[in-house]
């Protein structure tokens, strides 16, 4: 038996330069990072950031995917363990130890440089996302954008519907898929939310927007026939609104995925970093979160994650 598990990497860029949040645990007497696991019902994002926030009181955004960890229980099982980076502000950072109130689990907070959790640490099996941390955030000097392609829930059929295409709607599943994306969108926290004005896909990411009371823009490049028609214009479109380095939100159709696909391939520094795949075959109601690094007038970005989410009900 697996036991499942997320966690996160917080750090911060301090006067004394890039540190990491440890927890101290005394009913363990170990050093590690906070993390906890999977909920009934949860998927591991999810998990991540609710595990910091019970843990230490931080409320995080998401960034890249880092290491995923295994190693065995004193039982016997399989552990897994999934880790994210997450930037934290430098005034949030040092607010956080003077609000932190020891818990059951926690009992102190540690901001460690590199070497320093090197150093501190209790098992080597924590290292890998350490090291992997450390690269990425030599990599890029400003903290991770997240871009994320979403495609429209279950739609009801093309044959039974008899009106405009652009107004066919959710099947039943289809509206499941789009209430189980108030929680799976969430970790990210994107910003901007843009969508094709077609029934379908305003239906699936309404619920996330008035969760988040984050309006939504309606953008005609992204419907299936102004893609086919203009597929320059729908590249050109992706490639304006990443470009200015907010986390994003594209909800569309599956057809528009190869032209989001080349769009983003011409952004990066290593096109071949892209599993396009992944993209073109989404399935309904599900999502890619791509985490770019570099800063908003850089040419190319860097591709330092990709990992696809399949939300309850998708």
């Amino acid at each position: 038996m697996t036991v499942y598990a997320a966690g996160a990497l917080c750090w911060r860029i301090s006067p004394t330069g890039v540190q990491v949040l440890a927890v101290y645990r005394k009913r363990h007497k170990d050093v590690s990072y906070p993390k906890g696991k999977l909920d009934p019902g949860e998927i591991l994002p999810v998990t991540a950031v609710r595990e910091v926030r019970e843990e230490t009181g931080l409320s995080i955004t998401l960034g890249p995917k880092l290491d995923t960890v295994h190693y065995e229980l004193p039982n016997g099982s399989d552990k897994e363990v999934h880790y994210w980076a997450s930037f934290i502000p430098e005034d949030t950072a040092q607010g956080l130890l003077r609000s932190f109130t020891p818990n059951s689990e926690v009992q102190r907070l540690l901001w460690l440089s590199i070497p320093e959790a090197r150093e501190q640490l209790s098992y080597e099996h924590d290292l890998d996302p350490l090291t992997t941390l450390e690269r990425l955030i030599t990599q890029t000097t400003e903290p991770a954008q997240t871009a994320i392609i979403l495609r429209h829930g279950k739609a009801l059929s093309r044959s039974s519907w008899g009106k405009s295409e652009a107004t066919r709607p959710l099947a039943s599943k289809g509206t499941h898929q789009a209430k189980a994306l108030v929680t799976a969108l969430a970790p990210w926290r994107p910003r901007v939310l843009i969508s094709s004005p077609w029934e379908r896909c305003l239906r699936t990411i309404r619920p996330y927007a008035e969760s988040a009371d984050r309006p939504v823009a309606t953008r005609d490049k992204l419907t299936e026939a102004s893609c086919m028609a203009h597929p320059k214009k729908t590249r050109a479109l992706v490639q304006q609104l990443i470009r200015k380095g907010k986390s994003i939100v594209f909800c569309t159709h599956r057809p528009v995925f190869p032209e989001i696909v080349t769009a983003v391939s011409e952004l990066l520094a290593d096109p071949d970093s892209l599993d396009s795949s992944a993209i073109v075959g989404l399935d309904t109601g599900s999502f890619v979160a791509l985490s770019l690094g570099g800063n908003a007038e850089d040419e190319h970005r860097l591709l330092l994650s990709q990992e696809t989410v399949h939300p309850l009900g998708a």
